[in-house]
């Protein structure tokens, strides 16, 4: 794949990824931390999962979109960082089959 389609592709699923994330987040009010975490992973790795999917690229384990999401906490874009490792996950080789 040549850099600017990759760059296009990349920036698309951010994008997605990252909607996901803040369509989610509008629902803490109410929920306990734990709720309000889980829920967010689980739109996070669905809007990865989808993407990934849709373009036929690997689709990274709850626990990879979570590991990610450690890495991206006290970023001050914190969400534009969860969602652009998470879809980087998506490019990375399938390491089951490495």
């Amino acid at each position: 794949m040549d850099p600017l389609t990759m760059y296009r592709l990349k920036t698309a699923g951010i994008d997605a990824v990252k909607a996901a994330l803040v369509a989610e987040a509008e629902h803490r009010r109410g929920r306990t931390f734990k709720e309000w975490s889980e829920s967010e992973a689980s739109a996070v790795w669905s809007a990865t999962r989808d993407f990934a999917q849709q373009h036929g690229l690997r689709v990274p384990e709850l626990a990879e979109v979570v590991d990610v999401e450690r890495q991206a906490s006290g970023h001050s874009d914190y969400g534009s960082k969860w969602a652009l490792y998470a879809v980087e996950l998506t490019f990375a080789a399938d390491v089951a089959a490495t």
